[in-house]
């Protein structure tokens, strides 16, 4: 009896053959999904990305730069630039923790300038969706075009200032 049962399960064996191209369409398929994970971790990783030293890696690579961008804005003004006139780090022995006096200057879109604290500045900011319309290479550094995507004014920033 066991033979018996032995040579059924050879013969259902047998019967059973794979369809043809079915192992194709599953390699296919894990190829596919496997592409629309790499797609998601790509757009996740960029999202959280570092975007100054995006910046930097597309300066000195000179690749594609993203073609949306934020600048910031500060006062209803979008600022162009900045730069820090004091950063001082003292350490008070009285209430024995680091005092720091961080000042800086921002350049707005008229050509204004106003000189604030940097805790005043990352608070009160707030950004502005652009859009990449040209790049212009000047010495070492690389000055994006950009046109605001709300008003269509255009702008031309170093692209160590666009996050």
């Amino acid at each position: 009896m066991k033979k018996q049962d032995i040579n059924k399960k050879e013969e259902i064996k047998e019967s059973i053959k794979p369809v043809e191209g079915t192992e194709q369409k599953n390699e296919t398929q894990e190829l596919i999904d496997l592409i629309k994970q790499q797609a998601s971790d790509i757009k996740m990783l960029t999202a959280i990305a570092d975007k100054k030293a995006l910046a930097q890696y597309y300066q000195r690579n000179v690749g594609k730069i993203p073609l949306h961008v934020k600048l910031r804005v500060l006062d209803g003004k979008v600022i162009v630039g900045w730069r820090t006139l004091v950063d001082i780090s003292e350490f008070d022995i009285v209430l024995r923790r680091f005092k720091e006096v961080q000042t800086l200057e921002v350049i707005f879109e008229d050509g204004t300038k106003k000189e604030m604290s940097l805790v005043d500045f990352n608070r009160h900011y707030t950004y502005v969706e652009c859009e990449q319309i040209g790049t212009i290479q000047e010495d070492d550094s690389l000055i994006i075009k950009l046109k605001r995507l709300d008003t269509g004014q255009e702008y031309h920033v170093n692209v160590q200032y666009v996050n």
